[in-house]
């Protein structure tokens, strides 16, 4: 009898302490929601440029931070995987070759 009471009294114990760690993950899941509520009221407030209204400032300096990182990056030789600039470049199947790079498997002769 004495054995079954401890057994009880465990599995309340145990029962309890995962109702109160239940309860602090949710309490911290509402204020990290909380928090990110205000980081995004905060960055849509700051977005406007205070003489233009609706026009997005942010917005469109990073489109062209974008567009400037695509055109600082090189893609890669298919064949060496070496970097391939404009000036050499020829692409075929959706991917970038050096002229030199791009031939015929069979009689190795170059592409055009």
């Amino acid at each position: 009898m004495a054995m079954a009471t401890a057994t009880v009294t465990a599995t309340m114990e145990s029962s309890q302490t995962l109702i109160q760690t239940e309860s602090r993950v949710q309490r911290s899941y509402q204020e990290v929601q909380v928090s990110e509520q205000r980081q995004v009221k905060k960055k849509k407030s700051m977005r406007r440029h205070k003489d233009e209204g609706t026009i997005s400032v942010s917005k469109s300096s990073s489109k062209l931070h974008k567009k400037m990182q695509a055109a600082d990056e090189n893609p890669q030789c298919a064949k060496c995987s070496r970097p391939v600039y404009a000036m050499e470049r020829v692409k075929a199947e959706k991917r970038a070759w050096h002229k030199e790079c791009f031939r015929c498997v069979q009689c190795n002769k170059q592409l055009t």
